[in-house]
């Protein structure tokens, strides 16, 4: 196995202190695309379960209430992201 290369930061009280990179110790990739689409893709499965075996409407209510929230912050997030200070 390779070995990891720390650099070594020399801070004002004289320690120096060794830092990582994330793709050392974990997760370093953003879901750029895909978790609007599982998002949009579960707010779809949600809005199908409308079609189900139950007899009163409370289901209906809490589901389609539950799918239009969903909605609601994906055009939001898609929004945030189109409106995002670029620097």
């Amino acid at each position: 196995m390779a070995e990891a290369q720390h650099a070594i930061d020399h801070s004002d009280d004289g320690n120096a202190a060794e830092h990582e990179r994330p793709e050392d110790w974990g997760w370093h990739h953003e879901w750029r695309r895909s978790a609007p689409v599982i998002g949009w893709l579960m707010t779809i499965s949600l809005a199908l379960l409308v079609f189900g075996n139950h007899r009163g409407n409370v289901e209906r209510y809490w589901v389609l209430g539950l799918a239009l929230v969903m909605a609601a912050l994906l055009v939001r997030d898609r929004i945030k992201r189109k409106n995002a200070w670029r620097a």
